[in-house]
């Protein structure tokens, strides 16, 4: 029997209501950060983007986030990835300037959220606000009943990213995965050894199935 795991908790938008209900699910920090961001003259738009751009601010953002190293994509992978049909680009531009990127997948009743990217000269002018919102007005002209933005970049309740998702939505589902260890002795021993070089990277990474790959 292979066990289940909850992995973490993401957050999501049902699309069957109106536009102005969805609206009014908004925080109003985030209705503030819109408004500011419309005042600098940001804007949206979803023009598939140049594969070299996206991962220009794509690797910078990884970097600003001190991010885990196997979310540094290679270039194969974003080339494949900007030929799939199902893909949607949705971008903030601001004085000619994409200054944020975000790449979705709308297949059949789906919009789900999978890259986002922004430049750090540019956060407080809030792209990142506008970035999500562009998204749900991209959901919305489609056929999809669900927009999904998945969770943080932990399990933990108090993730930064997931706070900043549930400003958005207070809708929330669990992400199941499971898990199947072959060798376990020998599992044991690799992660024990990652742990007692890796100390301060146990906590974060424990439910992790391959956590001795992080460094």
């Amino acid at each position: 029997i292979i066990k289940i795991y909850l992995d973490r908790k993401t957050v999501f938008i049902n699309l069957n209501n109106k536009e102005l209900a969805i609206e009014n699910k908004i925080d109003k920090s985030v209705i503030r950060n819109l408004k500011k961001a419309n005042n600098f003259g940001l804007s949206v738009d979803n023009i598939l983007g140049k594969v070299d751009d996206f991962i220009k601010i794509y690797h910078h953002t990884m970097k600003r986030v001190n991010s885990n190293s196997y979310l540094f994509f290679n270039r194969k992978y974003f080339e494949n990835l900007f030929k799939l049909s199902s893909l949607v680009n949705v971008n903030v531009n601001y004085n000619n300037k994409t200054i944020a990127t975000a790449v979705c997948f709308r297949y059949k009743k789906y919009f789900h959220y999978h890259l986002g990217a922004s430049y750090s000269d540019y956060l407080s002018l809030r792209p990142n606000d506008l970035i999500f919102y562009g998204m749900i007005q991209a959901s919305l002209k489609g056929e999809s009943y669900f927009l999904h933005f998945g969770g943080g970049n932990s399990s933990f309740a108090d993730d930064s990213l997931l706070r900043f998702k549930k400003k958005f939505s207070k809708d929330i589902s669990c992400f199941y995965i499971s898990k199947i260890i072959h060798n376990k002795t020998v599992y044991n021993s690799v992660c024990d050894s990652w742990a007692d070089a890796h100390p301060c990277q146990v906590k974060q990474f424990n439910n992790f199935l391959l956590k001795y790959r992080e460094q």
